[in-house]
């Protein structure tokens, strides 16, 4: 597997459970609704794993723009998909 697919995929798995618990925020499941934690629990993520993707992948990442193009944005893509998705459905799912 190419380093661009590993970081890609680093990005996607986390952003899908982001996406449900910016859902389950949204939505109340923890007893308080609050869009703006649920906002920044994807922010502080995509930082988290580009931190570690910059320094276990020094050399696919460049910098920003590759960073953006192969890790910011499937991450937000599949995050903000996930969570209207479960916020939409949200009476459909037994733990929400």
């Amino acid at each position: 597997m190419d380093e661009v697919q590993k970081v890609t995929t680093i990005h996607i798995v986390p952003a899908f459970f982001c996406g449900i618990i910016s859902a389950m925020f949204s939505h109340g499941t923890f007893g308080f609704k609050n869009e703006l934690i649920a906002s920044l629990v994807g922010i502080v993520v995509i930082y988290l794993i580009g931190q570690y993707c910059q320094r276990n992948f020094k050399e696919s990442i460049d910098g920003f723009k590759n960073w953006f193009m192969t890790g910011i944005m499937p991450f937000g893509f599949t995050w903000f998909i996930v969570w209207v998705l479960f916020f939409s459905y949200a009476k459909f799912i037994p733990f929400m």
